[in-house]
């Protein structure tokens, strides 16, 4: 409703009992919640959008509501409490190929531990091949613009390489900085520690 708002400390006892902050899509909620009241950056977040391999679980189309189709649900799209009701149902069944619960499945993607590369003043005409690999283009809000991905661990090499090979140019720096529920969907300016 219009000209409603919630108070700080309400925001505060709600989160109190909180563990971790489950959204399905927090790469845009948890920016929103930072905004709101501090207490959102504190906690770790899961993503039940990106942390779940849905595609490899044989999903097609990644909207809630095509999710909750594929189960044989109903959602009434785009209302916040049934959004709600909508995550807490899909991650309540069992995916179809691992059997895992989803929740099972989103709390042990989202302990992993990822690392963030970022590439530094690469060259414009790299951008179709980066996106194509899946980064994500930070605009420089807080700094620095370049593109950026999150990598497990054992897959660095192979991504520094591909920077240096496929969006590399004599100014490119590619930068490198650990990622975990703490810090990953987070507002927070990014810090550019060298590999």
């Amino acid at each position: 409703m219009a000209d409603e708002h919630i108070a700080p400390d309400e925001i505060s006892a709600f989160a109190d009992s909180a563990k971790v902050f489950i959204a399905f899509n927090a790469e845009f909620d948890r920016k929103f919640c930072e905004r709101l009241h501090p207490v959102f950056l504190e906690l770790p977040w899961a993503c039940a959008l990106s942390e779940i391999g849905w595609a490899d679980e044989g999903f097609d189309g990644l909207k809630l509501r095509y999710l909750m189709y594929q189960f044989g649900l109903f959602h009434d799209a785009h209302n916040a409490l049934a959004d709600c009701y909508a995550v807490i149902e899909l991650l309540a069944r069992r995916l179809p190929k691992s059997g895992a619960l989803g929740l099972m499945a989103l709390s042990e993607a989202s302990r992993r531990k990822r690392v963030r590369i970022m590439a530094v003043g690469s060259e414009f005409a790299a951008k179709d091949n980066l996106k194509a690999r899946g980064y994500k283009w930070h605009d420089g809000g807080n700094g620095d613009k370049f593109w950026w991905i999150d990598v497990e661990p054992e897959a660095v090499g192979a991504e520094i390489d591909y920077v240096n090979t496929h969006a590399s140019n004599h100014k490119t720096q590619i930068f490198r900085n650990d990622v975990t529920a703490h810090s990953r969907f987070s507002a927070r300016p990014f810090v550019l520690n060298a590999p």
